[in-house]
């Protein structure tokens, strides 16, 4: 960078600095955000240690290149045990857990739970979304919501404890065959129809990925690890969805993740 370029740049931060906040798109504006940002510890991530509800942040984590704590914690720390409060109970009473639910996140000094609302906190925290108009937050917040009507079904028939393996096999193939190809479809024909614009955009038309990709991208692989193979046939079956996990899942912080030891099995 030439001393001039440099001159301007040093300039332009001393003039937002003085001026007040700046344009948070600005070049200048995203420098003070990062160095902000190095002054606060890293926020600290508790869930369960399986993936579950806190992995499609721990992806998205990974593709920004966001640094944080993940601390897992067994199940029989969640429950009580021997008299003593476990987890749940015990962060719940110290008003940690709103609804007695995980995952949290401790970020500036205070706790967020309900993952979408992390995702949005995180998102504007980091400015993933500056630049961005109301209409296309709000295709983002749309996508990002669609994903759990699909995550709810099929977590329901896994932890339906009236059925017998067998029967959760049946049910999953089921679905997959009968409902699974108007869910995906939904979000086939969503990055179909980006795609005639732009065939790099993401799943809301952004240009880098929203937190509507990493809660997709997620339960792809959650819809695999429960459907097998009737899972695999559907989704391979999507041209622009495939396209697109490819994509999400070969961008180099991301895939170091997936390829490393800190990815949890399914």
């Amino acid at each position: 960078m030439s001393k001039l370029v440099l001159g301007l740049f040093a300039g332009g931060l001393l003039s937002a600095w003085l001026s007040g906040s700046p344009d948070p798109s600005s070049p200048a504006g995203k420098f003070l955000k990062r160095l902000d940002q190095t002054h606060h510890e890293p926020p600290v991530l508790h869930y369960f240690d399986i993936r579950g509800r806190a992995e499609a942040i721990r992806v998205a984590f990974a593709d920004k290149g966001i640094v944080y704590i993940d601390k897992p914690f067994t199940k029989g720390k969640w429950t009580p045990v021997n008299g003593s409060p476990g987890l749940k109970e015990k962060w719940t009473n110290e008003g940690k857990l709103m609804f007695g639910q995980v995952p949290r996140l401790e970020m500036d000094g205070f706790d967020l739970v309900q993952s979408h609302s992390i995702f949005r906190y995180v998102a504007a925290k980091h400015g993933w979304y500056d630049g961005y108009d109301l209409r296309t937050k709000a295709n983002i917040d749309m996508a990002a919501d669609g994903t759990e009507d699909i995550r709810k079904q099929l977590t329901a028939i896994k932890y339906d404890d009236g059925l017998k393996e067998e029967q959760k096999t049946a049910k999953y193939k089921a679905w997959f065959k009968e409902s699974g190809p108007t869910w995906f479809g939904f979000y086939e024909r969503l990055l179909l129809g980006n795609s005639e614009g732009n065939s790099e955009s993401f799943l809301a038309g952004t240009s880098e990925p929203s937190h509507a990709d990493y809660l997709l991208f997620d339960l792809c692989d959650l819809a695999e690890a429960l459907g097998g193979e009737h899972a695999t046939k559907l989704l391979k079956g999507l041209p622009s969805l495939r396209a697109w996990r490819k994509r999400i899942a070969a961008r180099p912080l991301l895939d170091a993740y997936l390829q490393g030891p800190k990815r949890r099995d399914p």
